[in-house]
């Protein structure tokens, strides 16, 4: 029989003081293997600055290595709904029905544990570990373990060494810039950092100021083309998260004038090419780019392109810089010639949808002698190399 600890929580995102507490109670009582199981959607918490599933799901993986016992699980987000402890638990015991459970939860859980849905049940299934960090918060845990054991069950304070420390003020950190290299894995760090999390300005704050630029048609389209984005991303498993918010900007200085974008250029020290010059329709990517990183502190190198190439596309597109070149091409509200077929191919395959688009746009720049930029052309000859029938 297996000693079985199981460890949840939001990991909004998981942090060094989740780490070191179940580490220290998985060693103290001599647990054989933990579930670590990241939250599907908390009935208790506000879902506002829950990130991607499987970005939780991740960095749990990032910091709770099996090798060493861990075993971060999925179920919930499988499971569905709204996550309950009860409901976990009733079907890990049907997959573990011979070993023995313990629920280990923290200082905030187990204060508040006759609060949760049917914690009678869960007191008569499982024994409880509670992690406890100093005296006074170990006295204030005792004495409500043992009011809960007058209820059922058996629920044990374990003396953690740990500091203090919440996942909502690491996240209030990393949003105002400050350090938070004693709280945070530095694989985690890297993550966060890697994937934008927890960005700078929160996508609702995002949300207002792209509104705020735009005119309300152009808003309309760019709300389309965050939600053709996000469906994009599901189908061709891309980031939903870093396709919403590129999405949201990329268009974010298309309705500023050419004047005014001419003065931005030359501010920000950008230099045009004789093409881009000549091409104004070009210009708003250009400037947009530029700007979510100087004015919005938006540092993730695949958003900023995405932006940067959605009008012309290039050579060697990452996953998302295609997701957002279709996903403008083919918002709903569109309506051109081809667009249907150009929707059906983004459905099986981006490379086919963005070589469609190509040979339609440089064929009509081409009809009204205008010139070509070369990352168009480019990513035509190296889309063609790579498709063997000509669409």
């Amino acid at each position: 029989m297996a000693k079985i600890g199981i460890f949840g929580g939001t990991f909004n995102p998981v942090h060094l003081g989740h780490q070191q507490m179940v580490q220290q109670i998985k060693e103290k009582k001599g647990l054989d293997q933990i579930l670590v199981i990241p939250t599907n959607r908390p009935p208790h918490k506000t879902a506002e600055d829950l990130v991607d599933n499987h970005h939780r799901l991740a960095m749990c993986q990032l910091v709770f290595p099996e090798t060493e016992g861990y075993t971060v699980s999925d179920v919930e987000f499988q499971l569905g709904g709204q996550s309950y402890t009860i409901r976990t638990l009733e079907y890990l015991k049907r997959q573990y029905p011979n070993d023995q459970l313990f629920l280990i939860v923290g200082s905030d859980m187990i204060l508040t544990f006759d609060q949760w849905k049917d914690y009678q049940k869960i007191l008569q299934q499982v024994i409880v570990f509670a992690g406890a960090r100093g005296e006074n918060e170990y006295q204030a845990m005792q004495q409500k373990a043992k009011e809960l054991m007058r209820v059922a069950g058996t629920v044990e304070i374990i003396s953690t060494d740990i500091l203090p420390m919440s996942s909502t003020e690491i996240r209030r950190k990393i949003k105002s810039g400050e350090s938070c290299e004693k709280l945070l894995d530095v694989k985690v760090q890297e993550y966060i950092q890697h994937h934008h999390l927890y960005q700078t300005i929160s996508f609702p704050e995002l949300q207002d100021i792209v509104q705020h630029e735009l005119t309300p048609e152009r808003y309309h389209h760019t709300l389309c083309v965050v939600k053709k984005a996000v469906e994009l991303a599901e189908i061709h498993h891309g980031d939903k998260q870093k396709a919403k918010l590129a999405a949201l900007l990329h268009d974010v200085m298309k309705n500023k004038e050419p004047n005014y974008l001419l003065q931005y250029f030359l501010t920000n020290g950008i230099i045009l090419t004789d093409i881009e010059r000549n091409s104004p329709p070009l210009w708003h990517s250009i400037a947009g780019a530029a700007y979510i990183q100087t004015e919005l502190q938006i540092h993730d190198q695949d958003v900023i392109n995405a932006v940067r190439y959605h009008t012309t596309a290039r050579k060697g597109m990452s996953l998302l810089e295609k997701i957002i070149y279709i996903a403008d091409c083919t918002s709903e509200e569109r309506n051109y010639d081809g667009v249907e077929v150009q929707r059906k191919l983004a459905e099986k395959n981006l490379d086919y949808a963005i070589l469609y688009s190509l040979k339609y746009n440089l064929g009509m720049l081409i009809q009204k002698q205008k010139p070509l930029h070369p990352d168009s052309v480019q990513a035509y000859h190296d889309l063609i190399k790579k498709i063997p029938e000509v669409l």
